[in-house]
């Protein structure tokens, strides 16, 4: 009860602060070296005005459903690391629902109808200039990229390209899946991950546009990391507020464990 009720007072808190982009994209700069993301979490009823849904004709892996609650996972997030740092993260948060514009996908794949060009490219112009911003700030940063998967409701499914997209976090030490890392700090409080090695592929959610453009594979990039949240950690709003929250506390003992690799320029 009382992990829920702080996870319920963290939620309160940042609703009352994210920036408003226009209604159909929030976000908000800050002073950690983190920026967290979710391209599909905007709920049904929120829709773009006059901008029918998609057909998704000839769109390969085409997908126009929800990733339910990821939304609160990404504010529940970002208030537990304020409340552990007094910091806040970058975020950037897509309302608009996956029906009208798929904000993980390249312009040519994401859309239909022009109507839906300005939200597309409001969410990435806010992400590129978080990135942008941390890079010029810090000598590692990380994205990480917030989405819902069915097919295995109890993981929470780890993808960077095999390695690629975080490549930096691999050099030296292992700071996803080692002593450290993240993904370990994730399942010290209780979640189950996959893949727990480098073995094993990441397949079939290896990670997608969003970490491909903006990860290490870019010249322009920092560390990606894109976590697919598995239905039984979001179902209900108590739930997901809990494991953002979770998420949160676990990004920020990762900080304190990695400060002199992420340190400020």
């Amino acid at each position: 009860m009382k992990h829920a009720l702080v996870g319920s007072l963290a939620l309160l808190l940042v609703s009352c602060v994210l920036a408003d982009e226009g209604g159909q994209v929030r976000a908000g700069e800050g002073s950690l070296p983190i920026v967290l993301c979710a391209p599909h979490g905007g709920s049904p009823e929120l829709v773009i005005p006059e901008v029918p849904k998609r057909r998704g004709e000839g769109v390969a892996q085409f997908n126009p459903l929800w990733d339910t609650n990821t939304h609160l996972i990404l504010e529940a997030a970002v208030a537990e690391l304020e409340r552990r740092t007094g910091a806040r993260p970058f975020f950037v948060l897509a309302q608009f629902n996956r029906k009208y514009c798929d904000a993980n996908r390249p312009a040519e794949r994401a859309f239909e109808h022009e109507g839906a060009r300005l939200p597309y490219e409001t969410y990435h112009a806010e992400l590129r200039e978080a990135v942008d911003a941390l890079r010029a700030g810090w000598q590692q940063a990380l994205l990480i990229d917030i989405h819902g998967q069915k097919s295995r409701p109890d993981v929470i499914w780890r993808g960077t390209r095999g390695g690629a997209t975080a490549a930096g976090l691999l050099v030296g030490e292992d700071r996803l899946e080692g002593e450290q890392g993240l993904m370990t700090g994730l399942r010290a409080r209780g979640y189950s991950t996959f893949p727990n090695s480098w073995e094993d592929a990441e397949r079939p959610y290896g990670g997608g546009y969003t970490v491909a453009t903006y990860g290490s594979t870019a010249d322009d990039g920092i560390q990606a990391v894109q976590l697919e949240i598995g239905l039984e950690f979001r179902k209900g709003r108590e739930r997901a507020v809990q494991t953002g929250t979770d998420l949160g506390a676990a990004l920020a003992d990762w900080l304190e464990q990695h400060a002199e690799f992420v340190r400020a320029r």
